[in-house]
């Protein structure tokens, strides 16, 4: 429809796992990743990338300016959820510090 307007507003967005695998790698899909970040920005929405699993993958969402982020480098899935493992926390902390 020309002119017409897309009449969603989601307040989260998830970045599905085929995705996030190797973007620390994939040219395209960090595109991708940017353009989908920043209109959900602008519309206010935030940002949950699934199936997290490199320390790597991990670094390249967060530059991306993903909000939230979910995989098994963070922690496995549980009945119980568990704790964030420290790698990943000291990952994250350390990336925050060197900006």
């Amino acid at each position: 429809m020309v002119g017409g307007s897309l009449n969603l507003n989601p307040k989260y967005i998830k970045i599905d796992l085929t995705i996030v695998r190797d973007i620390d790698k994939d040219f395209d899909k960090q595109q991708l990743v940017s353009n989908i970040v920043e209109y959900a920005h602008q519309k206010d929405a935030y940002i949950i990338a699934e199936g997290i699993e490199t320390k790597e993958e991990l670094l390249k969402v967060l530059e991306l300016g993903v909000d939230y982020l979910q995989g098994y480098y963070l922690s496995y899935p549980q009945s119980n959820p568990q704790e964030v493992s420290d790698e990943s926390i000291q990952t994250i902390d350390n990336y925050w510090k060197k900006r």
